[in-house]
């Protein structure tokens, strides 16, 4: 997998592998590195953290964003331009986090950049820093997340519908007319349901199901990683609402 590190390989030979026999659906190897990067996996000590801390380390992100990446470079035209943004922001966050070596945790490369003076509350973080690039990554998994969610919940619900929704309730805000408008006409380009549904497998049920897992292991992992950043005072980082509960 791409940019996976060994906690990351060790935990796709576990749970992802097997679980591709069974579904042969390409999230299944995604949905585990998601799922080590929620907060009770951490505090039990799972491979999503750095040892001893009980936090998200910035390699295990890493790896969930760069397998979520290369499982979108194979869904056509429409999620190419996510893909290439998600790559980018991973690239940048990878990069900063080498510079802040050796801080290994996301909390402690956004504190650091605080101290440094890298990250100031109440403005914009500065270009190049870990906080600027986990903030777009986050926005953009934010998308990503909340179409995932769409489409797993609303059975007979259009593809590119889903997409739009999505876009509207996360990026579109932080961007200018002109992207939008790109961004609108690679959506409103998106394959059917059916089409995308069998480009991550061939059985209908077990990538529905899949589906389902991936937003949801998503949705705990992002609300974390934004939490951080809101406490840190990075702005554009607004307290995210409540996700919606079924009664």
């Amino acid at each position: 997998s791409v940019g996976a590190g060994e906690g990351g390989a060790s935990l796709l030979q576990r749970s992802g592998r097997e679980a591709l026999r069974r579904l042969d659906c390409a999230l299944d190897d995604v949905a585990p590195l998601w799922a080590a990067l929620d907060p009770a996996a951490l505090r039990r000590g799972d491979d999503g953290g750095a040892e001893g801390e009980g936090e998200a380390s910035c390699e295990a992100l890493l790896a969930a964003v760069y397998a979520t990446v290369a499982v979108l470079d194979h869904l056509g035209a429409t999620f190419a331009p996510v893909a290439r943004e998600l790559r980018k922001n991973a690239d940048k966050l990878a990069a900063a986090a080498r510079r802040l070596s050796p801080e290994r945790t996301l909390r402690a490369l956004v504190a650091r950049e605080v101290r440094e003076g890298a990250c100031v509350r109440g403005e914009a973080a500065k270009e190049g820093s870990a906080a600027l690039a986990l903030l777009w990554l986050c926005r953009r998994l934010r998308m990503l997340h909340d179409a995932l969610a769409r489409v797993g919940a609303e059975g007979g619900a259009v593809l590119a519908e889903c997409l739009h929704a999505a876009y509207d309730a996360t990026l579109r805000p932080h961007q200018d007319p002109f992207t939008r408008r790109v961004v609108a006409a690679a959506i409103w380009a998106a394959p059917s349901r059916a089409d995308f549904l069998a480009r991550l497998g061939s059985h209908r049920e077990g990538v529905e199901a899949a589906v389902v897992e991936m937003a949801a292991r998503m949705e705990t992992a992002l609300r974390d990683v934004h939490a951080l950043l809101h406490e840190a005072g990075v702005l554009g980082a607004e307290p995210l609402p409540l996700p919606e509960r079924g009664d």
